[in-house]
């Protein structure tokens, strides 16, 4: 039996990492140079459902604007075969009809303004493929409850300042540069993090509430559980497709040999199955 789930294992994993490789790494940024890089418009004034973008000269999508009415918005990974890699300036500013917004996988930065005083928006799904948070990208958002900010590396000036109901912040260990008022005016706030992070640093020089987080072996994905997801990140680390922090690097290293591979990820993988 154990001979038999190893091998379902090891079938699972492989289709996994198979179909993630697909996903490719998206290096497109924006042409908001400002922001986030040095992209080029290649074709604009675009539409799809409810989306304005613009194709960039890296080959990817821009959202330039949101028209719809939805009140759960998912943001397409693709548009029409393209990926989606950039959430531009203003894109959602004022869209107070937005309740949840979900980020899809394969975005790379949310410009200034972006979602700036939505205010009915209470849920955002920030996926780890997203690096930084422009300036006052989610400020004035005042329904705003909880926030998880994946695996981002910068925050930037007043990014959520004054939003009044925002409670949780879990903030990443691949944090390195947060601005000293990106969290200004939120008087319910607690941030969730992990030990000798930036993270941990500014909620004490700012004397924010703090909860330090415990890692689960396995669990790279800071989702609380150990899955066949965290399989597949632990895999796509190990041959140089996605970058783990120091700290998840410890988490995934299941059987304590110093690295994290691919017989840490099938050992994630069997648990996940035997429960």
């Amino acid at each position: 039996m154990k001979i038999l789930k190893t091998i379902l294992c090891a079938a699972i994993l492989s289709a996994l990492i198979i179909a993630g490789s697909t996903q490719g790494i998206c290096a497109g940024i924006s042409s908001d140079a400002q922001d986030t890089g040095s992209f080029s418009v290649k074709e604009s004034g675009k539409s799809y459902g409810g989306f304005e973008y613009d194709i960039l000269s890296s080959g990817t999508v821009e959202i330039k604007k949101y028209n719809g009415q939805e009140k759960d918005v998912v943001i397409p990974d693709k548009i029409n075969g393209t990926p989606v890699t950039y959430i531009g300036w203003n894109a959602f500013k004022n869209c107070n009809s937005i309740e949840s917004v979900t980020i899809p996988s394969g975005v790379t930065a949310i410009g200034k303004w972006a979602f700036f005083e939505c205010k009915s928006l209470r849920t955002v799904t920030i996926p780890d493929t997203v690096s930084s948070i422009s300036a006052y990208a989610f400020a004035g958002c005042d329904s705003l409850e909880s926030v998880s900010a994946g695996a981002v590396r910068s925050i930037g000036e007043s990014a959520f300042a004054s939003c009044s109901s925002l409670e949780k912040a879990v903030l990443p260990d691949t944090l390195v540069s947060i601005n000293e008022y990106a969290f200004f005016n939120c008087p319910k706030l607690t941030i969730y993090c992990y030990p000798e992070t930036q993270a941990l640093s500014y909620a004490e020089e700012h004397k924010i509430p703090f909860i330090l987080l415990d890692g689960i072996k396995g669990d790279v994905d800071s989702d609380g559980t150990a899955t066949s997801a965290d399989a597949l990140l632990i895999l796509r680390s190990s041959v140089g497709l996605t970058t783990l922090s120091p700290y998840k690097m410890t988490l995934a290293d299941i059987n304590s040999d110093g690295t994290a591979d691919s017989a840490d990820a099938l050992e994630v993988l069997r648990r996940s199955i035997s429960g």
